[in-house]
């Protein structure tokens, strides 16, 4: 007998099924809200569906192949962190990164993509629209400009 309102779970194994590769890019250096849970979250629910999940850090120094990537998860981090990370990113990682995209990989960033400084941003080293985030009176949160 069930004694919860959530239903059960199973996660079936599935040897020959689909796979997400999720590229994590700079987990140790942008994670001050709680990405490594978010990343957790992803692969939690892709098992449920009986989709195998490959998680792979990439941190600071030269790319790795991230042709065969399907997701690349860029989590928020302080101002100092930000600006090491986007420096790297630009030197090292844009073009992996541009390939992977157009390979049919996604992108899914958690906040700060835009900046009121003259520091490099996510935005401006994969050279997308220019926009800025700014804090928005009317709720909380920030709301993206251009």
């Amino acid at each position: 007998m069930q004694t919860s309102w959530r239903a059960t779970r199973r996660t079936i194994p599935n040897v020959n099924g689909p796979m997400l590769r999720i590229a994590h890019l700079y987990a140790d250096e942008m994670n001050i809200y709680g990405d490594r849970g978010n990343i957790l979250t992803l692969q939690k629910r892709a098992e449920w569906r009986g989709i195998q999940v490959e998680i792979r850090a990439v941190g600071r120094g030269p790319a790795p192949d991230l042709s065969d990537i399907d997701l690349i998860f860029w989590g928020g981090g302080q101002d100092r962190d930000q600006e090491l990370v986007f420096t790297d990113a630009a030197a090292h990682k844009i073009e992996a990164i541009r390939e992977a995209i157009g390979g049919g990989a996604v992108v899914l960033a958690i906040s700060y993509w835009g900046s009121t400084t003259s520091q490099p941003t996510a935005r401006s080293c994969l050279g997308w629209a220019s926009s800025i985030s700014t804090p928005s009176p009317a709720r909380i949160g920030t709301s993206a400009t251009s």
